[in-house]
């Protein structure tokens, strides 16, 4: 097998508490309690994360509890109470509803932070109202049209949760 399709595999009736590091990324079919840090993670139907993730890329079609931090993530499985998930992208993709009828993908009480991540934003300080007018420009209005787009992507999902 070549280095690129090498994986960090935790099969199904694995329980692991503690932190994990891998230069790899992971499938995830056990069960993880504590940190994990890793190219990617991706959490089977059968696999549950409750703690840290620091990833580039998040899948999960099991359980998340915890923090999770990415790129990008993607959401068909079950979402805890105080989850805390901060990524560029989310995707949220309906699965089959345990009944076989109807699709659903269940929220707990979570935050969603969508958008740069905090610690890779280069921020550059906004004038304030009373520079921007002595300077004759008006940089308030990219930043309230941005301000909005941030609160229709909470409002969509907000919508998809309920």
């Amino acid at each position: 097998m070549s280095d690129e399709n090498k994986r960090t595999i935790i099969e199904s009736g694995t329980e692991i508490d503690g932190a994990i590091k891998s230069e790899r990324p992971i499938i995830l079919s056990g069960s993880v309690k504590g940190q994990i840090t890793s190219p990617s993670l991706d959490v089977t139907q059968e696999g549950t994360i409750k703690g840290t993730v620091k990833v580039n890329r998040f899948s999960c079609k099991g359980e998340v509890g915890g923090e999770v931090i990415a790129e990008t993530v993607e959401l068909s499985g079950r979402v805890c109470d105080a989850t805390v998930i901060k990524s560029k992208s989310i995707d949220v993709k309906l699965a089959k509803g345990e009944s076989g009828s109807g699709v659903a993908v269940t929220f707990g009480n979570c935050e969603l932070q969508v958008g740069d991540l905090p610690a890779k934003k280069q921020s550059k300080p906004v004038a304030s109202a009373t520079e921007s007018s002595k300077s004759g420009s008006d940089s308030s209005k990219p930043v309230a049209a941005a301000q909005q787009g941030d609160s229709d992507i909470v409002d969509a999902v907000s919508e998809l949760m309920k």
